[in-house]
């Protein structure tokens, strides 16, 4: 049974349960003050105090020590710097689950199948059916939510920053909506305080149910699009369909709550300052309400880290970005304004005019110093200040083996020229084979350094799970990008693209090696790196095809003929960009293996699974 199943199975045999989110919010807010944490409040401008610290860490302690508590555990990897400082708060094993376990995401709202949206709002419907009493902890703007789970109580809450001074006076109003028999469910979507709440009530009753609820409702019930990651629209349809929506969700007397939720919430993704886990680079808006960010563009991005934002704001003075990182680079950003009196002033540049609505800039960031970016424009105009880059060096010289994977996990519903589907396997069977491809690659090639491209649209969770197996992961897009791997009918194209621009970024690198192998595909035990450790480019032949037939799906090019190997790629690439139907009816693994000198092999080592027909190959 999984932890969803668990979670309905209590709710519906009034089973006391436990179910709260430790994210990254209340990491910051617990290292804040123990290990000199460097930001002072989270994306709901909740501030780190130092009481809410102390309480975070204990609360964590208390409930990881109970039965039948399961913790959100954020972005899902054990390995993650977040993960390993819970883990190694407590002496006891952690019941972790999924932090989005009652946050809808973008392959369950957008996709044709509802499977996965239908096992989510499991939980919502048994909340509404529950006979138990109960009770939502939440800000004002979610009284919608009494339609969908039945409330029976509210306690509301200030939409940030009320744990120093209300708590107390929050918990005893809570306590005092506590039915005698116990026989209650207990909800809360009131932010990093919320653990600590369920916390100090659990002491008292411990055979309630609470669940933390987050801002699993916020689209739904506001309006208020705190992800970005897919539409009310979207969304509302599929509640309207699989959940049922009263006629009353559409009165006009709610209006109110859309225009003060665009106000007032957080976006539940950086805003007031940006945040990576690897503590890389932080951008911090000197007037946080200034700023909305779209989260869409975040990317890391070749072998550089760059990660991506883009700041809207409508402003009649100057305002200002603080840059600060632990490592010296470069930032880029383009920008587009209203106005040609736009001025940038910084240490590295000074434009006193724009004279142009669009243009680049470009500055050098220090380690540990903050940077600042000054802006003006006036009158009061528009200004969009997007693809923030940062830049630094990620260098390799510790590695051999260089293997690059070529991977698109989430695949279009386009055909290719030679089949109407492009894959039978679902998204999330290809992301656990690519999980699998990267493992089978660090078992099999020693002294190995992994660069992944996939330019799908990933959630947060699978974005830093893939993120935290390779060394460099490339998740970027653009036009070209996105026709060649979701719109072309040659898929040998796909391919060609991705290596294209993987290769063109990698010419610094020191290597021995260079391998590529298609995401999914593993390298199984009958390889022999020994072979593949020379100075031979190596591919497997496959006369029966066709004379000129060499796989592509595995192959090594060695360091002496990587020039060569770049130069036809990028012919090959500025070839079918000239004429795309160029190669059309042309296999791959036929016009750009016999372009270089090779050495042929009769077998790799290699398991393929065929995406477009039910077909395991042994290569």
């Amino acid at each position: 049974m999984d932890r969803t199943e668990h979670i309905v199975n209590c709710i519906k045999n009034n089973t006391p349960m436990v179910y709260c989110k430790f994210g990254d919010g209340e990491f910051l807010c617990m290292i804040r003050y123990t290990e000199n944490g460097p930001l002072t409040k989270n994306c709901d401008n909740d501030n780190y105090t130092q009481k809410l610290s102390n309480s975070l860490i204990e609360s964590f302690k208390y409930l990881t020590s109970k039965q039948n508590v399961f913790i959100g555990r954020w972005k899902g990897n054990n390995n993650s710097k977040i993960s390993k400082y819970y883990n190694n708060l407590v002496n006891n094993e952690i019941l972790w689950t999924d932090y989005h376990t009652l946050i809808f995401e973008p392959n369950e709202i957008d996709s044709i199948d509802p499977e996965y949206f239908i096992k989510k709002i499991s939980i919502y419907k048994e909340i509404q059916q529950s006979t138990a009493k109960k009770i939502y902890i939440c800000n004002k703007l979610l009284v919608k939510s009494k339609m969908l789970l039945s409330i029976d109580n509210f306690v509301h809450v200030p939409y940030n920053s009320w744990f120093d001074n209300e708590f107390d006076k929050v918990f005893k109003e809570v306590l005092d909506l506590i039915p005698a028999d116990g026989k209650c469910i207990i909800l809360t979507s009131c932010g990093m305080s919320a653990k600590v709440l369920i916390t100090e009530l659990f002491k008292i009753y411990p055979n309630i149910i609470y669940i933390d609820i987050g801002s699993g409702l916020d689209l739904i019930c506001t309006k208020k699009n705190s992800r970005e990651q897919y539409t009310y629209k979207n969304i509302y349809l599929k509640f309207k369909k699989f959940y049922g929506l009263p006629e009353e969700w559409f009165d006009s007397k709610y209006n109110y709550i859309y225009e003060e939720a665009n106000r007032e919430l957080g976006l539940h993704l950086p805003k007031t300052e940006i945040y990576d886990e690897s503590n890389d680079l932080i951008i911090e808006p000197k007037y946080s309400s200034a700023f909305t960010i779209n989260s869409n563009n975040c990317y890391h991005y070749y072998l550089d880290y760059l990660q991506t934002h883009n700041f809207i704001t409508n402003f009649n003075d100057s305002y200002s970005i603080v840059f600060k990182s632990k490592k010296s680079g470069k930032i880029k950003l383009t920008y587009q304004t209203t106005d040609k009196n736009t001025c940038f002033d910084n240490d590295d540049i000074i434009v006193t005019k724009v004279d142009e609505f669009n243009g680049n800039l470009e500055f050098n960031i220090n380690k540990d110093t903050n940077t600042i970016l000054k802006f003006k424009s006036m009158p009061c105009k528009k200004l969009i200040l997007k693809n923030i880059k940062f830049l630094y060096s990620t260098r390799n010289d510790n590695y051999e083996n260089i293997v690059f994977i070529s991977s698109k996990i989430y695949t279009s519903n386009n055909p290719f020229n030679y089949t109407p589907t492009r894959s039978i396997y679902s998204t999330e069977i290809r992301f656990s084979q690519t999980i699998k491809t990267i493992e089978s690659v660090k078992q099999y090639i020693p002294n190995v350094y992994i660069i992944l491209f996939d330019n799908s649209n990933f959630t947060p969770y699978e974005f830093n799970q893939l993120k935290n197996l390779v060394n460099v992961f490339i998740n970027v897009t653009n036009e070209e990008i996105d026709y060649y791997t979701n719109i072309s009918l040659n898929k040998a194209y796909s391919e060609l693209c991705q290596t294209y621009y993987t290769i063109r970024e990698i010419s610094n690198l020191k290597f021995k090696n260079f391998f590529k192998i298609t995401g999914r595909y593993l390298i199984n035990e009958t390889f022999d790196y020994k072979i593949f450790d020379n100075e031979f480019n190596i591919f497997k032949h496959n006369p029966i095809f066709d004379e000129n037939f060499y796989y592509t799906s595995f192959y090594k090019i060695s360091y002496s003929n990587f020039n060569n190997y770049s130069n036809v790629i990028n012919e090959l690439f500025e070839s079918i960009k000239k004429n795309n139907k160029l190669y059309d009816g042309i296999s791959y693994e036929i016009f750009f293996p016999i372009k270089l000198n090779i050495k042929k092999l009769d077998y790799l080592g290699i398991t393929e699974y065929i995406a477009v027909r039910n077909e395991i190959n042994y290569i």
